[in-house]
C-alpha cells in the first residue's frame, strides 16, 4: 500500500524514532520528537505505506513508535 497502510510504513509513526525538533524521550531529534524514531511523515504498524502508517516503519514525516521519521515524532 503506497498510502494508507498500518504496518512499515513511510508515512506517519509513532514509536521508536529520531525527530528533528522538540523531543520527548530516548532519540536524537531536530524539531519535534516524542520517542525512538526516524520519521520521514506519519506511519502506524508494520508496513511500506507512503502515506499513513502505524507500528515499525520509515516514516517521512510524523513518526510514532519504531520508524526513521523527519517531522513530528511521538
Amino acid at each position: 500500500n503506497p498510502h494508507h497502510g498500518w504496518g512499515h510504513s513511510k508515512g506517519h509513526g509513532w514509536g521508536h524514532q529520531e525527530g528533528k525538533g522538540p523531543g520527548w524521550g530516548q532519540h536524537e531529534e531536530k524539531g519535534h520528537g516524542w520517542g525512538h524514531h526516524e520519521g520521514k511523515g506519519h506511519g502506524w504498524g508494520h508496513q511500506d505505506a507512503k502515506g499513513h502508517g502505524w507500528g515499525h516503519q520509515e516514516a517521512k514525516g510524523h513518526g510514532w513508535g519504531h520508524h526513521e521519521a523527519k517531522g513530528h515524532g511521538w
